[in-house]
């Protein structure tokens, strides 16, 4: 309890995006691309980190919450493919971490893992990522047919 009060104030101390990624969030919502975050944030810290740093650029944001399994469980990931009313087969997950590769897999689903954030790409490899990128734009080759 003591955390999730003191988190509640300073969830985005020392946050900020990665340089590059907001432009290429906006190229695909410009592509009609839905895009949505599933963290294992606390949810409350999630919608204030995509309102404050994302405003208008993800179509869904999920952070953990009360009845629902963490990633690398797939759940909140399914939920967003309901939502969106897509199939797996249609989406991508893209993650920085074994706990992501591990939640694409876990989910059907593919995935692309990129090296930029919480883990580098000597671990990725390790743990299976099949695909990784090392720099937001890269991101877009993957989405040439929209």
């Amino acid at each position: 309890k003591e955390f999730s009060n003191y988190y509640k104030k300073h969830c985005a101390d020392k946050t900020k995006p990665y340089e590059g990624i907001t432009e290429v969030i906006e190229e695909l919502r410009k592509r009609d691309i839905k895009t949505a975050v599933v963290s294992n944030k606390a949810d409350f810290a999630v919608q204030i980190l995509c309102r404050d740093y994302f405003p208008g650029l993800f179509d869904c944001c999920v952070g953990d919450r009360e009845g629902q399994k963490r990633k690398p469980y797939p759940d909140s990931v399914n939920d967003v493919l309901k939502k969106f009313e897509i199939d797996k087969e249609e989406a991508v997950y893209i993650g920085d971490s074994d706990v992501d590769i591990d939640t694409a897999r876990n989910a059907s689903m593919d995935g692309i893992t990129v090296s930029w954030g919480f883990r580098g790409e000597e671990f990725l490899r390790k743990c299976g990522a099949n695909v990784i990128v090392k720099e937001p734009k890269e991101l877009l080759q993957y989405f040439q047919d929209k």
